[in-house]
């Protein structure tokens, strides 16, 4: 009898432990940081193959020079997102989300100054704008300290890409055939 009301005592303050820790203590994330990672991944993955694409297939040097610092900086951000999800146990999506994929798809059925315009517009400037929505949350409401820190980190270059997209946009704006 004695030893069962240990157990009893025990499975109690055990499960109070946990109850009392925050998710990365317990070795879990809450489903905001999840989603998180799961949506910055994919945002990540939109802007590399957009970037891809445009590269490919744009004629316009200001076009192609955007596309390479988007693909350029966002496989190093990726690089950094997988490994603080290894860090977290958690697995990434490896492509965008079929959203993104479509707007993807809209954009290899464009051509020429309407492939610019479509890519400045929807993968460049929409893209960043979604993408700092996505970390300013993160930043501000997120539990996982070093998840919310990664999202800190980040946002400057989102907003600075924004600006560049901005830029890129009236270049094109003003090149209308």
């Amino acid at each position: 009898m004695y030893l069962r009301g240990f157990a009893v005592a025990g499975f109690v303050g055990v499960a109070l432990c946990l109850i009392t820790m925050k998710p990365s203590q317990a070795n879990e994330l809450s489903m905001s940081d999840r989603n998180f990672l799961k949506e910055a991944a994919q945002a990540g993955h939109y802007e590399i193959e957009s970037a891809n694409e445009a590269l490919a297939r744009s004629q316009d040097k200001q076009v192609q020079e955007f596309a390479r610092m988007m693909l350029q900086e966002h496989e190093r951000i990726d690089k950094e997102l997988n490994a603080l999800a290894v860090a977290k146990d958690q697995a990434l999506p490896t492509s965008a989300s079929m959203m993104q994929q479509g707007k993807v798809l809209l954009l290899k059925g464009k051509e020429g100054h309407e492939f610019d315009q479509y890519y400045a517009q929807h993968l460049a400037i929409k893209a960043h704008e979604d993408a700092i929505e996505l970390f300013e949350k993160q930043a501000k409401n997120g539990d996982d300290d070093e998840i919310t820190g990664f999202a800190q980190d980040v946002l400057p270059l989102l907003k600075q890409h924004l600006q560049h997209a901005q830029s890129l946009k009236n270049h094109v704006d003003s090149t209308k055939p």
